[in-house]
């Protein structure tokens, strides 16, 4: 039988009595109770007009000091407007098929950073004592550092800098940092090994892996987009996901009111520094593409509806897009820097983007509209992926080096072009230095890759003009690919259209 618990709640100076509801929903031991509260019972109206953010917020805070789950009216409208404070979510949600209006229009640039949700971590983030003279090295096993629980840990030489940008965009770099998976005795653990050395370590600070599992479902978001001027930096302005264990599930996120400006977003659905995080059978919307003038030049401003950032295991699983995956009006709507371990499957969607590297990657039985754009290390595996449109199947991001330390198959993948010339990987040599040694795949494997609609179809662009002589005395001494293995060849493909070569030496089979 359900039992009800009358509650008298001080909220902004007054009290509201209001019922938390038990329902009993008896697992295989017959104990298990699920107790909600609803925004309502905090002084939601959820009419769409009046700002119900204050008792959104209110609602997460007693749900997460008692452990209650929060569920919404289904057939509410709740509009957020603009605040400088974050609702903060620590237990599962449920909200339903209510209507959530998050107007950005009135949000100033100084405030533009506050996410609509944080799903938190009970166990706050730590520094790590970092010993004088400490260091790592790259395939590193043990830290020689150890923990009250297993971690995960992002390291940091701000010494040394990555991913010196080439290009319009081009930049001083990033500092050198990644993260890694270790148990208590400090082990590394295999799915997260070091990949680059540490001559001096800055800093570390240690996230929690052991959270309990949360989900968040349901909810049909709709963004008015800011109109702020085009210069002015990301708006955040989502969903920030910032615990591990957690999934993101039948989410729907549509934009409107886009003008002619605007400033980018990070993304609605993002995550920062965590492990284990799914989002599932949910929604994006592309944003427009804007053109920001720069002194190098005018470059397109992307805008992203879900990002990764410094996080290892995030999944992608059956999401959709609201708008045209192939419509280049729209900014392609994924992106990430810094993980390990991504994965994209059953998903059609404008693009995959690892930016500042990713260190292997899955992407299964998805369509990707616009690209398919990645560097990084490890093991990239494609399956049964649709690219529908461009001169190539994927890149290796040019402006980072087009660098892949490991493997790339693709298996069962299909390009559909009306290029003359087309190339299953675009990759690009330039004489700059990246931070990093740069790498084209060791090996390449193509089972049953297709080209339809393309003549002239080629494993790799031309890459460069130079011979290998010059590109070894460079700022970036290339590695070349050392093996392509070509099965059950559907469409006939060639190494490259370079005629410099460079890739005399790799070995076909």
């Amino acid at each position: 039988m359900d039992t009800v618990k009358k509650i008298l709640i001080p909220l902004l100076g007054f009290s509201i009595l209001f019922s938390a509801t038990a329902f009993a929903a008896c697992g295989n031991d017959g104990k298990d109770t699920q107790v909600t509260v609803s925004y309502e019972e905090f002084g939601a109206v959820g009419d769409g007009k009046t700002d119900d953010f204050e008792a959104i917020k209110q609602t997460h805070k007693y749900a997460n000091e008692n452990g209650y789950k929060v569920v919404a009216d289904k057939d509410a409208c709740y509009y957020i407007g603009a605040h400088n404070d974050t609702a903060i979510i620590k237990t599962d949600v449920d909200w339903n098929d209510a209507d959530f209006i998050i107007d950005d229009t009135s949000v100033t640039v100084e405030n533009r950073g506050w996410h609509v949700f944080e799903v938190s971590s009970e166990n706050p983030s730590y520094k790590v004592t970092v010993p004088k003279g400490y260091s790592i090295k790259a395939g590193q096993t043990n830290l020689n550092l150890t923990f009250e629980t297993d971690v995960m840990l992002c390291i940091v030489n701000s010494n040394k800098k990555d991913y010196i940008r080439f290009g319009k965009n081009t930049n001083s770099g990033s500092n050198r940092q990644e993260m890694i998976l270790v148990d208590g005795s400090g082990n590394v653990d295999e799915s997260t090994p070091v990949l680059r050395d540490y001559d001096e370590v800055t800093s570390i600070t240690a996230y929690s892996v052991t959270d309990s599992a949360v989900t968040v479902k349901g909810g049909n978001f709709t963004t008015v987009a800011n109109v702020a001027d085009i210069s002015a930096n990301y708006y955040s302005r989502g969903i920030n996901v910032k615990r591990s264990n957690t999934t993101l599930s039948g989410i729907s996120h549509y934009i409107t009111g886009e003008g002619e400006q605007g400033s980018p977003y990070t993304g609605f659905y993002v995550v920062n520094n965590a492990n284990h995080v799914t989002i599932k059978d949910c929604v994006l919307t592309g944003h427009t593409t804007y053109t920001n003038i720069k002194p190098t030049g005018a470059v397109s401003q992307g805008t992203y509806d879900t990002q990764a950032v410094r996080s290892n295991d995030v999944a992608w699983i059956n999401c959709t897009q609201a708008n045209s995956v192939t419509d280049t009006t729209y900014w392609g709507v994924m992106a990430s820097n810094f993980c390990k371990n991504l994965k994209m499957e059953g998903c059609n969607l404008s693009r995959f983007d690892a930016h500042q590297g990713v260190y292997n990657a899955t992407i299964k039985d998805t369509v990707l509209g616009q690209n398919l754009t990645i560097i990084g290390a490890g093991t990239l595996h494609i399956e049964n992926v649709q690219r529908l449109s461009g001169t190539h199947f994927m890149q290796l991001r040019t402006d980072y080096g087009s660098t892949w330390e490991g493997d790339i198959i693709l298996k069962d993948c299909t390009l559909t072009t009306t290029s003359s010339a087309s190339y299953a990987i675009l990759a690009e040599w330039n004489d700059w230095d990246f931070g990093y040694q740069c790498f084209l795949p060791e090996t390449v494997t193509l089972d049953n890759f297709k080209v339809e609609g393309g003549k002239n179809c080629y494993v790799f662009s031309q890459v460069t003009n130079a011979k290998l002589s010059e590109m070894q005395k460079s700022k970036n001494p290339y590695i070349i690919t050392d093996t392509v293995i070509i099965e059950n060849e559907a469409t006939p493909l060639k190494i490259s259209s370079n005629t410099s070569g460079i890739f005399a030496d790799t070995k076909i089979q």
